[in-house]
């Protein structure tokens, strides 16, 4: 059976906890049919922020926001991990030192985490919490600075980024990608990332970032520089060189959900068009209308997507067949 995974950001788990008391038992039922709800290891940690929100009744919907966690965890939701251990794990593929790429967190780490939300669900809230929380503000607030800082200080860019219309964007970004712009991009974030993780880059970075960006197979590595050019076209359309507070967490979800089928969010910042410009493959759905049951709407997305995959699988064949000169099945007789 082939895997359909469905990454939800973190509006919907607030969606979940707040107005979907059988969420757990509804992941469950999907799991029986191949098609696997998923939790983004960022967005558990940026849900962490619910306990510290200005709102009297924060620390109540934090518990039962993990409380919703702790039980789709149990029903066997598994937890992928951050971008940046998938782009290390991509490049050792690339370098035919791995041959596969494992998304998820391993076993352990998965239990640990399990057994973290059962707690803050009680109420319970570890040292590390707020210390967490503190350094991943801190993180978002230094991207922003610098992406800032990037478009600012590059007017050519600005003004280049701002001729393209909306119409010619994917086109844009498919020949950025493949150019000196989307290899510098990436390169950058791998001379970050190999030392964060204590990993030794394996060669220069322009030369991996090169390897990497040549094959559409390294979901992750296109979509992180699909992402930040995408970003930076928004700014720039907008006449603006200051990034949102939200695009460090926005980008965190969208390119997290690289490897998934399909990115659900209630769409509060822009999420399900940055997901559509930025991954390959995967259908963006945006739960709009409260009042309607969750995963009843859940349900037809998913169709919607299946569909849409099973056309694409077999566009050649449709092709041909909608062509004068297709190739016809014979009529059957009466």
């Amino acid at each position: 059976m082939t895997k359909h995974l469905i990454y939800f950001d973190t509006t919907i788990w607030n969606v979940l906890a707040q107005r979907s008391p059988s969420a757990a038992s509804s992941c469950q039922s999907l799991s029986e049919r191949g098609i696997y709800v998923t939790l983004g290891l960022n967005a558990y940690f940026e849900m962490l922020k619910s306990f510290y929100g200005k709102r009297l009744d924060a620390r109540a919907r934090g518990r039962k926001l993990f409380a919703c966690v702790h039980e789709c965890l149990d029903s066997g939701v598994r937890i992928i991990k951050t971008w940046e251990e998938i782009l290390i794990e991509e490049s050792k593929k690339t370098l035919d030192k791995t041959s596969s790429i494992d998304l998820f967190c391993d076993a352990e780490l998965q239990r640990r985490l399990r057994s973290d939300a059962s707690d803050l669900a009680s109420g319970k809230i570890h040292g590390w919490t707020r210390e967490l929380m503190l350094k991943r503000d801190l993180q978002s607030e230094q991207v922003r600075n610098f992406a800032s800082q990037s478009i600012s200080r590059q007017p050519d860019l600005v003004r280049d980024l701002r001729a393209v219309e909306p119409a010619a964007l994917s086109t844009f970004l498919d020949e950025q990608v493949g150019g000196p712009t989307g290899c510098h991009l990436l390169a950058k974030y791998l001379s970050q990332i190999f030392p964060m993780f204590k990993e030794t880059l394996p060669m220069a970075a322009d030369e991996l970032a090169t390897m990497l960006l040549e094959s559409s197979s390294n979901r992750v590595a296109r979509a992180i520089v699909r992402s930040d050019i995408y970003q930076n076209w928004r700014a720039a359309r907008k006449d603006c060189t200051v990034v949102q507070q939200s695009v460090p967490d926005d980008s965190y979800h969208v390119v997290n959900a690289g490897y998934c089928d399909q990115f659900v969010t209630e769409d509060r910042d822009g999420q399900a068009d940055a997901a559509s410009h930025a991954l390959f493959d995967i259908t963006a759905s945006v739960y709009r209308d409260r009042q309607v049951p969750f995963f009843h709407w859940l349900e037809e997305q998913i169709q919607l997507s299946l569909g849409l995959a099973f056309m694409e699988e077999h566009r050649e064949t449709f092709r041909a067949l909608a062509s004068p000169n297709g190739h016809f099945p014979s009529d059957v007789s009466s």
